[in-house]
């Protein structure tokens, strides 16, 4: 059954474009919201390098009036460990149209800023995504999980809980969303291979 998720978020993306191609081809995604506050990961040159099958249509940087704020510091969690990694004065914005073959364009913004934080701007102005990634790497470049009761779920349930979330196969599960079996899992994302399963909200 298709399940059309126009919507996508991804906190701490990295260069897991994969996720691009899987909802654009799966789902029909059109609009992408990654974040990463790892300024190698955000940098215009480093993404487009490892878009590999997109090509770039269209290139702009992105403010934080783009998303209704008034400065970067409001694209991070009210928490101090939220700026243990980056800080607001590092923060940076690029939307990028891509195009692959003969299929519709779609959006990515990429935003060098804090995953929890920005989800809360991300839904005032987008409104509430269809899906969100949710992918715990271990590489303790995390102030806060993002499987299980987290700061980003917590965020979540304030700002409007998705339909569904892309759970990684390393990941604590969301309270709320179906519990996929080790069979549900597939598929290869992100720099450890990981599989992911489409969970949906109860």
């Amino acid at each position: 059954m298709f399940i059309h998720l126009p919507f996508v978020y991804y906190p701490g993306a990295g260069h897991d474009f994969e996720v691009l191609t899987h909802f654009t081809q799966q789902h029909g995604s059109t609009n992408f919201v990654f974040t990463d506050y790892d300024p190698d990961m955000a940098q215009p040159a480093a993404i487009t390098e490892k878009l590999k099958a997109w090509t770039v249509v269209h290139q702009e940087k992105i403010t934080p009036m783009y998303f209704g704020a008034r400065r970067w510091k409001d694209f991070w969690f009210d928490d101090p460990n939220a700026h243990t990694f980056n800080t607001p004065d590092q923060a940076f914005g690029t939307k990028l149209t891509l195009k692959q073959e003969q299929k519709e364009n779609i959006t990515l913004h990429y935003l060098c800023s804090d995953g929890v934080g920005t989800l809360a701007l991300a839904a005032k102005t987008m409104g509430t995504p269809d899906v969100i990634v949710i992918q715990d790497h271990g590489m303790g470049g995390n102030w806060d999980q993002f499987g299980g009761p987290s700061r980003l779920y917590e965020t979540a349930q304030t700002h409007g809980c998705p339909p569904y979330v892309f759970l990684a196969e390393n990941t604590e599960g969301w309270p709320g969303y179906s519990v996929p079996e080790r069979a549900d899992f597939d598929g290869q994302f992100g720099s450890a291979g990981n599989k992911r399963a489409l969970c949906a909200i109860l």
